[in-house]
């Protein structure tokens, strides 16, 4: 009888993991869609910038400031059932940071980034066209102002 629930839990998709916690009361959620990358593109000069956003289809972000067993563990049968490789990781200060990448033949990615502790929870999903290096880099587009 438990075997289907067991199973279950091993197969939990990407989307099906930001689907299930979105729109629930103690997680705050983003999405930044492919409109949203177009107007960041507009506000930045740099060329690979410029690039790296007109890849990228979506930005999701799901957060609670409240420990939620089922929503750590939920977050790493992602990583775990779909093949997403480890490509950096760090533990400080009782938080882990965590940075998964999973590519395809078609060239679109997966950056899964899983950061648990110091009182914030959260896992953040960029699927697109892009070069993982340049990721990074999207902390330094501020809004122009006028």
């Amino acid at each position: 009888m438990l075997m289907p629930l067991v199973g279950a839990a091993q197969e939990l998709s990407y989307s099906d993991f930001f689907d299930r916690y979105e729109g629930r009361e103690q997680f705050r959620t983003v999405v930044l869609g492919r409109k949203m990358m177009e107007m960041m593109s507009e506000g930045t000069k740099d060329r690979e910038m410029r690039r790296t956003l007109a890849g990228i289809e979506h930005i999701k972000v799901i957060s609670s400031a409240l420990y939620d067993e089922e929503f750590v563990a939920d977050a790493r049968t992602v990583v775990s059932s779909s093949n997403y490789k480890l490509i950096s990781s760090v533990s400080e200060s009782g938080r882990e940071v965590s940075f998964y990448l999973l590519s395809s033949k078609s060239g679109k990615n997966r950056l899964l980034m899983l950061s648990f502790g110091g009182g914030e929870w959260v896992v953040m999903g960029i699927y697109g066209e892009f070069d993982v290096r340049n990721i990074s880099r999207l902390t330094q587009i501020r809004p122009a102002t006028k």
